[in-house]
């Protein structure tokens, strides 16, 4: 919530967080109301709702690619996810995104 200062842990400005699964280098990417990112440096993209923190998609393999360090990057109603050796994985976004799904449109390098 804006407005605020300080530690916001255990107030109600804080409206959800999530404690696993989230990046280690790569920003997230707030995409629509949607909430991007892969796990660590690893292929693994999830997506939330950002509003609510409802899980549309978590840990899913982005097949081919290496390391992440890059941050995802969405534009044309999809999601470029870019591994290190420069290999890339595309999601279509959707406004259904539903609990396990994710379309993956493919890898190039």
């Amino acid at each position: 919530e804006l407005g605020r200062n300080g530690d916001l842990t255990g107030t109600d400005a804080v409206k959800w967080e999530l404690k696993k699964g989230t990046p280690y280098v790569p920003s997230p990417l707030l995409y629509g109301d949607k909430l991007y990112f892969s796990k660590g440096i690893k292929a693994l993209a999830s997506c939330y709702q950002a509003d609510t923190g409802k899980e549309n998609f978590a840990e899913q393999t982005l097949e081919e690619l290496g390391d992440i360090y890059a941050s995802p990057v969405g534009a044309a109603e999809r999601v470029y996810f870019i591994s290190r050796n420069g290999a890339r994985r595309l999601i279509e976004r959707t406004r259904s995104h539903s609990s396990g799904s994710m379309s993956s449109i493919g890898v190039t390098g």
